[in-house]
Protein backbone atom coordinates (compact mmCIF):
# COMPACT_ATOMS: atom_id res chain seq x y z
CA UNK A 1 0.00 0.00 0.00
CA UNK A 2 2.35 2.37 0.96
CA UNK A 3 3.74 2.26 -2.86
CA UNK A 4 0.44 3.19 -4.15
CA UNK A 5 0.06 6.40 -2.10
CA UNK A 6 2.83 8.56 -3.79
CA UNK A 7 2.03 8.40 -7.41
CA UNK A 8 -1.80 9.59 -6.46
CA UNK A 9 -0.52 11.81 -4.36
CA UNK A 10 1.44 13.16 -7.27
CA UNK A 11 -1.16 12.87 -9.62
CA UNK A 12 -3.33 15.42 -7.27
CA UNK A 13 -0.78 17.36 -7.10
CA UNK A 14 -0.42 17.78 -10.75
CA UNK A 15 -4.38 18.17 -11.35
CA UNK A 16 -4.37 21.14 -8.62
CA UNK A 17 -1.88 22.90 -10.41
CA UNK A 18 -3.58 22.57 -13.91
CA UNK A 19 -6.68 23.61 -12.43
CA UNK A 20 -5.43 26.73 -10.84
CA UNK A 21 -3.52 27.63 -13.60
CA UNK A 22 -6.24 27.43 -16.54
CA UNK A 23 -8.33 30.53 -14.89
CA UNK A 24 -4.96 32.36 -15.25
CA UNK A 25 -3.94 31.44 -18.65
CA UNK A 26 -7.61 32.45 -19.82
CA UNK A 27 -7.02 36.17 -18.38
CA UNK A 28 -3.90 36.83 -20.33
CA UNK A 29 -5.43 36.92 -24.81
CA UNK A 30 -2.00 38.38 -25.56
CA UNK A 31 0.80 38.12 -22.65
CA UNK A 32 4.00 39.66 -25.21
CA UNK A 33 1.73 42.00 -27.61
CA UNK A 34 1.99 45.60 -27.43
CA UNK A 35 -0.79 47.19 -25.79
CA UNK A 36 -1.68 50.98 -26.11
CA UNK A 37 -1.35 52.77 -23.38
CA UNK A 38 -3.94 55.73 -22.68
CA UNK A 39 -3.40 59.38 -23.00
CA UNK A 40 -2.66 61.49 -19.70
CA UNK A 41 -5.25 64.34 -19.91
CA UNK A 42 -3.83 67.48 -18.84
CA UNK A 43 -5.13 68.60 -14.76
CA UNK A 44 -5.43 72.48 -14.64
CA UNK A 45 -2.99 73.58 -11.60
CA UNK A 46 -4.80 75.36 -8.87
CA UNK A 47 -2.00 77.35 -7.10
CA UNK A 48 -4.90 78.35 -4.45
CA UNK A 49 -5.39 74.61 -2.99
CA UNK A 50 -1.74 73.98 -2.89
CA UNK A 51 0.03 76.76 -1.57
CA UNK A 52 0.60 77.60 2.48
CA UNK A 53 0.44 81.02 3.30
CA UNK A 54 3.59 83.14 5.10
CA UNK A 55 1.46 84.00 7.33
CA UNK A 56 0.56 80.44 8.37
CA UNK A 57 3.96 79.12 8.05
CA UNK A 58 5.29 82.26 10.87
CA UNK A 59 2.20 81.53 12.89
CA UNK A 60 2.88 77.69 12.94
CA UNK A 61 6.72 78.21 14.07
CA UNK A 62 5.61 81.36 16.81
CA UNK A 63 3.29 78.48 18.69
CA UNK A 64 6.21 76.01 18.37
CA UNK A 65 8.23 78.24 19.82
CA UNK A 66 5.65 79.22 22.48
CA UNK A 67 5.59 75.26 23.25
CA UNK A 68 9.31 75.46 23.93
CA UNK A 69 9.45 77.95 25.89
CA UNK A 70 6.80 76.94 28.42
CA UNK A 71 8.31 73.14 28.68
CA UNK A 72 11.65 75.32 29.64
CA UNK A 73 9.98 77.42 32.01
CA UNK A 74 7.96 74.25 33.65
CA UNK A 75 10.55 71.85 33.68
CA UNK A 76 13.17 74.52 35.62
CA UNK A 77 10.63 75.29 37.77
CA UNK A 78 9.86 72.11 39.11
CA UNK A 79 13.58 71.38 39.02
CA UNK A 80 14.35 73.88 41.28
CA UNK A 81 11.51 73.01 43.85
CA UNK A 82 12.52 69.72 43.72
CA UNK A 83 16.34 70.67 45.55
CA UNK A 84 17.66 69.29 47.87
CA UNK A 85 19.63 72.34 50.83
CA UNK A 86 22.56 70.65 49.95
CA UNK A 87 22.14 71.18 46.06
CA UNK A 88 20.66 74.56 46.87
CA UNK A 89 23.39 75.90 48.67
CA UNK A 90 25.33 74.60 45.44
CA UNK A 91 23.37 76.79 43.08
CA UNK A 92 24.57 79.72 45.54
CA UNK A 93 27.89 79.05 45.59
CA UNK A 94 27.77 78.49 41.79
CA UNK A 95 30.22 75.58 42.10
CA UNK A 96 28.35 73.29 39.80
CA UNK A 97 28.56 70.50 42.33
CA UNK A 98 25.63 69.29 44.53
CA UNK A 99 27.83 68.21 47.23
CA UNK A 100 30.48 70.08 48.89
CA UNK A 101 33.47 69.02 51.54
CA UNK A 102 30.71 69.57 54.50
CA UNK A 103 28.04 67.74 53.60
CA UNK A 104 29.85 64.32 53.49
CA UNK A 105 32.64 64.32 50.53
CA UNK A 106 35.09 63.43 51.92
CA UNK A 107 38.66 64.91 49.70
CA UNK A 108 41.43 62.58 49.88
CA UNK A 109 45.10 63.51 50.84
CA UNK A 110 48.07 63.93 48.37
CA UNK A 111 49.52 61.65 50.12
CA UNK A 112 46.83 59.10 50.05
CA UNK A 113 46.53 59.64 46.49
CA UNK A 114 51.10 58.98 45.97
CA UNK A 115 50.57 55.96 47.97
CA UNK A 116 47.88 54.56 46.01
CA UNK A 117 49.11 55.49 42.40
CA UNK A 118 52.63 53.41 43.65
CA UNK A 119 50.81 50.44 45.28
CA UNK A 120 48.71 50.28 41.78
CA UNK A 121 52.18 50.45 39.71
CA UNK A 122 53.57 47.73 41.62
CA UNK A 123 50.49 45.60 41.17
CA UNK A 124 50.82 46.66 37.25
CA UNK A 125 54.28 45.53 37.55
CA UNK A 126 53.70 42.17 39.14
CA UNK A 127 51.41 41.17 36.46
CA UNK A 128 53.93 41.91 33.94
CA UNK A 129 56.31 40.05 35.18
CA UNK A 130 54.46 36.68 35.83
CA UNK A 131 52.82 36.96 32.13
CA UNK A 132 53.50 33.70 29.75
CA UNK A 133 56.14 33.69 27.19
Amino acid sequence: MPGVRRPILTSLLALTFALTTAPARAQVSDPFGAQSTPTPTAVPATNDQDSVSRGLLFGIAGAVLVVFVGLGWFITRDARRNLTPADRAAVERGDGSGVGPDEGERRVPARAKARARKRRRAQRQARKANRPR
